[in-house]
């Protein structure tokens, strides 16, 4: 008689597919995207967005686009696709008790790529204009009074939805 153990093999089949199902959001998320951006009527999560892309004023004014998210992102892709390397693998070895605790351990990593880019946005983000510095007293492209927005920086573990972008970016609405 033959005997067949399964030595693991099953289970690992298991967190590979709900590895598949699940994703990691990083941006200005809900429910802080939702909440008041002080001193404003717009939420935070709605200056998060004008932050990243840039407003244009129908008086012809515009704010540059300061994609903190974006460039992030770019400036450690490869730290985080080392992170997402070493969580797979702790998974695969048994490290790791599933899919979800694996790929968050990843997140405080990507969280603090994202907050050092948003900190040293002075070193690549457009400068302010003339007149922005003198209203608002310091030449921070994205410090001061959007403490709130980096405040609001989080990334998490989330289901799969069919929807792969800047997850929350655009988050919350005009109040």
């Amino acid at each position: 008689m033959v005997e067949i153990r399964d030595l693991g093999i099953t289970k690992l089949g298991e967190q590979l597919d709900a590895l598949g199902k699940l994703r990691i959001e990083a941006g200005v998320l809900e429910p802080e995207a939702s909440q008041e951006h002080s001193g404003t009527d717009a939420s935070v999560g709605l200056i998060a967005h004008w932050l990243e892309f840039g407003t244009e004023k129908t008086d012809g004014g515009s704010s540059p686009a300061r994609p903190f998210m974006r460039t992030g992102l770019e400036q450690n892709k490869s730290a985080f696709k080392k992170l997402l390397k070493r969580a797979v693998s702790d998974l695969i070895d048994g490290r790791e008790e599933s899919a979800r605790a694996a790929l968050q351990s990843t997140t405080p990593e990507i969280k603090r790529g994202i907050l050092k880019t948003f900190d040293r946005s002075r070193e690549w983000a457009e400068a302010n204009a003339p007149s922005t510095i003198l209203a608002k007293g310091h030449d921070q492209p994205l410090l001061g009074e959007h403490v709130q927005v980096r405040e609001a920086i989080e990334a998490r573990v989330a289901p799969r939805t069919g929807v792969d972008s800047i997850a929350g970016i655009a988050g919350g609405t005009r109040r």
